[in-house]
């Protein structure tokens, strides 16, 4: 399904150029009943307000916010009013975050727990954007390397300041001499 019309806006599923990603534009005053996802899903609150049910609790999330899920976390949605709210969101594998993380912290690969349902991080909210407008706004654009850089700033800052697996600068700096390609990559672009 690409996209679907909910009661009073609209769900639209638009093609990501990167696999293992998939992507949602919603502007809806729609309340979504309690479901769960298969991958974890990072977003940014575009217009409006957006109050759910999480894994952790009641929460709410206004313009500019961060939104993050867990693979298999229950929660609904709806707006803060009548008026609705829009939203983006990027759901990537549980493989892709695992796999990240395991190469920027040269530890083993373990599972991976985004901490907060809502956050108001500037920056998290400028790399998915740069990412989203590369990814699914430009797909057909041919600098793959634009997309691949713009996917590791945003898993390395997620992992670093958002997720449960967190590697310190010692792990680190010992991980890039047995680096996989994203730990190489991140050690470019830093």
């Amino acid at each position: 399904m690409r996209g679907r019309d909910a009661s009073r806006g609209r769900v639209h599923m638009p093609r990501c150029a990167i696999a293992g990603v998939e992507a949602t534009v919603a502007q809806t005053a729609h309340a979504f009943p309690r479901h769960s996802h298969d991958r974890f899903g990072v977003g940014v609150i575009v217009s409006g307000g957006h109050k759910s049910a999480s894994g952790r609790g009641p929460v709410e999330a206004r313009a500019n916010d961060a939104i993050m899920v867990n693979p298999g976390e229950v929660h609904d949605g709806s707006p803060l009013d009548e008026r609705g709210r829009a939203w983006r969101m990027l759901y990537f594998e549980p493989s892709m975050l695992v796999s990240a993380a395991a190469e920027l912290s040269g530890a083993a690969a373990r599972e991976i727990e985004l901490t907060q349902p809502v956050v108001h991080d500037p920056l998290l909210k400028h790399l998915f954007e740069r990412l989203f407008a590369v990814a699914v706004e430009a797909p057909g654009a041919p600098d793959a390397l634009a997309r691949e850089q713009a996917l590791l700033e945003l898993l390395a800052h997620l992992l670093g300041a958002h997720a449960t697996a967190q590697a310190s600068s010692e792990t680190h700096v010992l991980s890039l001499r047995r680096a996989g390609p994203i730990a190489r990559a991140k050690a470019r672009i830093d």
